[in-house]
């Protein structure tokens, strides 16, 4: 039976036409995961197109495999990404991956409180069930964030779990696109209309 969990909490949804009246700006960089807590700036100005489709097609698996590939240093797909002139940066291609760390760095995969607030408190018991399983998986398979991202303030850590915490402090990469809402509503059609996915983790 596959564990569909529902993210769809994660990452706000903004007009593209609405946020911006300009071509937008250049991003740079990727997204450090750090900066994926509700508390920060980065976090705060994520959000995806709002016809973008619900963010429920990724099981348990496919987000423990990711955060361990992450946690472990393997190769993540860039997101691709776009910035507009009200200065949100808009997700245009993986946003089941981000949705899967933002899940991670906040323990909510889908009904802890991002998620609350986004479903007013009604969240199925199956959902609930699936998000209470994913993160027993997290926890015992890879490790808690909160967990990790402390490694180097624990006594005498191993040499592989300062790997892992120098693994995490490496930011998610990404690619800008350039141009105006159309721009970036064209590009996010053409990605999704992709017949054949890279590998596991980028399907978005």
């Amino acid at each position: 039976m596959v564990k569909r969990l529902n993210l769809d909490a994660m990452i706000k949804r903004e007009d593209l036409e609405i946020s911006t009246t300009g071509r937008g700006s250049i991003g740079s960089g990727g997204i450090p995961v750090s900066e994926l807590q509700t508390n920060r700036l980065h976090y705060g100005l994520l959000r995806k197109p709002s016809f973008q489709r619900v963010t429920n097609d990724w099981d348990i698996d496919n987000v423990v495999t990711l955060i361990k590939a992450f946690r472990n240093g393997s190769l993540i797909p860039a997101l691709i990404l776009w910035k507009s002139d009200a200065g949100y940066t808009f997700v245009i291609d993986g946003a089941h991956r981000l949705s899967a760390f933002i899940a991670w760095v906040n323990d909510d995969y889908g009904a802890g409180p991002i998620s609350r607030r986004f479903f007013e408190d009604k969240i199925p018991k199956q959902q609930k069930d699936y998000a209470d399983e994913c993160r027993q998986r997290v926890v015992s398979e890879v490790g808690s964030y909160a967990e990790i991202s402390t490694i180097l303030q624990q006594e005498n850590p191993t040499r592989e779990r300062i790997k892992w915490a120098s693994n995490i402090g490496k930011p998610l990469d990404a690619q800008w696109v350039e141009g105006d809402a159309d721009t970036a509503e064209d590009s996010f059609l053409a990605i999704n209309q992709r017949a054949v996915e890279i590998n596991e983790t980028e399907n978005i």
